[in-house]
């Protein structure tokens, strides 16, 4: 399956993490440029702002860049070959048997739009020792 890791250009140290992580599980990835929601305009960053339940609700850049970054991951497969695509972050992290289930896309469901992989409210050993 094509595997898109999204990153922003000035986070390099992310994208080398990301390159030794993968290596390590044996998959193939592209990056996918960010959006840097720091670099758009005032009046793109507005767009995203309103209202919910008569409360203002307003995104940080950082907010508005990851979810343009999504949907940008979201276009590149619907103008694209592929059936399914993995988009990950360059934050994230992988059991060391993600490259068994990331490989092929054999096991997602026929009927499936979407299929997301996360832990939810359990808890996870990230390291077992100290990052300095």
């Amino acid at each position: 399956m094509k595997i898109l890791v999204i990153n922003l250009d000035r986070s390099i140290d992310r994208l080398e993490r990301m390159r030794q992580i993968f290596a390590t599980s044996g998959l193939v990835f592209e990056r996918l440029p960010a959006v840097d929601g720091k670099l758009l305009p005032q009046e793109e960053q507005s767009v995203f702002n309103g209202q919910r339940n008569g409360r203002p609700v307003m995104l940080t850049p950082g907010e508005i860049g990851c979810y343009l970054s999504h949907v940008a991951a979201w276009q590149r497969l619907l103008d694209g070959p592929d059936d399914h695509i993995v988009v990950v972050e360059d934050d994230v992290h992988f059991s060391a048997k993600a490259g068994r289930i990331l490989k092929e896309a054999g096991w997602i469901p026929a009927d499936a739009d979407i299929v997301k992989l996360e832990t939810a409210r359990t808890h996870v050993r990230l390291a077992s020792e100290a990052a300095a």
